[in-house]
């Protein structure tokens, strides 16, 4: 009688860990309505250039796999005219609760498999400023698609204090007829 109520026990904390674990999973996100807020802005030689951004409508960030499964911009930027132009990216941090400083909260700047910058957010602050590419982009005349990944590594360790937290972001990128 004892094997049996030890069995059912057993099995009843099993879908109780289950059950709460998986709702934590499910409810790890930012708090705010329109986050993460990315605004895209071109400066200099924006006669030059054309772009378009298309924003992912996902406020809600929660640990992933991979970085596909998490915040993706992407920006299609190609030039009109005949000069060389090359493409800095910036990523202003305008809200970034403590909770979120963390080596498993990522960011990712690519084209294709090429990775122009990555990092984490553990060690920056509001009003912090990341360049997200330390080599310019070269802008083509034909369309390249540039994308920001932001996600939370699920192959990471998650501290529960990442949990409803507050984020939002500018993303700017700097256009100049110089390669460095």
């Amino acid at each position: 009688m004892k094997k049996i109520i030890s069995g059912i026990l057993a099995v009843i904390i099993l879908i109780f860990v289950v059950t709460f674990s998986t709702y934590a999973w499910t409810t790890w996100s930012t708090n705010k309505k329109n986050s993460p807020g990315v605004i895209f802005a071109i400066t200099g030689l924006d006669d030059k250039i054309s772009y378009h951004v298309s924003h992912v409508n996902s406020p809600n960030l929660i640990p992933v796999l991979s970085k596909t499964k998490g915040y993706i911009n992407n920006i299609s930027l190609s030039q009109t005219g005949t000069e060389d132009l090359y493409a800095t990216f910036t990523l202003n941090i305008t809200d970034l609760d403590d909770g979120l400083k963390d080596v498993s909260f990522k960011y990712e700047l690519s084209i294709g498999d090429e990775i122009y910058g990555n990092g984490n957010f553990s060690n920056h602050n509001e009003g912090d400023t990341i360049t997200l590419n330390s080599v310019p982009i070269q802008v083509t005349n034909t369309s390249q698609i540039i994308s920001l990944y932001i996600w939370i590594d699920g192959t990471l360790t998650n501290p529960e204090s990442m949990q409803n937290q507050n984020y939002h972001f500018d993303l700017r990128a700097n256009i100049t007829n110089q390669p460095n």
